[in-house]
């Protein structure tokens, strides 16, 4: 039986598919398989004036096939001194993936929660490197994450991806 597929059609199959035991774990690849991968920081970063960007958490993985990879980011509450715009980014392989996003803004002191974040990036099979990086950009001091509880992870990195 001669199985062919063009573009998104399938021949070859009669009704009711493939006869049992056609397809079992030897046709798969030894690579591939779905993984998953986090780091948290617990320590409180603290960002003042124009910080610039600052390493806060980061990753290493290592792809068994080239893949899409998804990266997550979900961070804890903040804490702010005055007046700050707190950022976040990822940046892979130290190239900026995606786009940066408010973590935290106030106008005067206050603790907040920050905006967590999602991007992508197609990778190849190879070792690679996620973080995170945080930006104050104006006024006084921004901290981030405001506290552990039990020193256990609160801004956490995470890296869904083919292993």
């Amino acid at each position: 039986m001669t199985i062919s597929i063009l573009d998104s059609t399938l021949t070859g199959l009669a009704a009711g598919g493939l006869p049992a035991g056609v397809i079992n774990s030897s046709n798969y690849a030894s690579s591939g398989r779905l993984a998953i991968s986090t780091a948290v920081r617990t320590a409180a970063q603290s960002l003042g004036g124009d910080s610039g960007w600052q390493d806060h958490v980061s990753l290493s993985f290592t792809t068994g096939v080239a893949c899409r990879a998804m990266f997550f980011f979900m961070p804890g509450v903040t804490w702010e001194s005055g007046s700050v715009q707190g950022f976040y980014r990822f940046v892979l392989d130290g190239t900026k993936i995606g786009y940066g996003w408010c973590g935290g803004k106030q106008s005067a002191a206050n603790n907040g929660h920050s905006g967590s974040g999602l991007w992508y990036a197609d990778v190849s099979a190879a070792a690679h490197t996620i973080k995170i990086q945080a930006r104050n950009v104006p006024g006084s001091t921004w901290q981030t994450p405001y506290w552990s509880v039990d020193s256990e992870g609160v801004n956490m990195l995470t890296a869904l991806y083919y292993a």
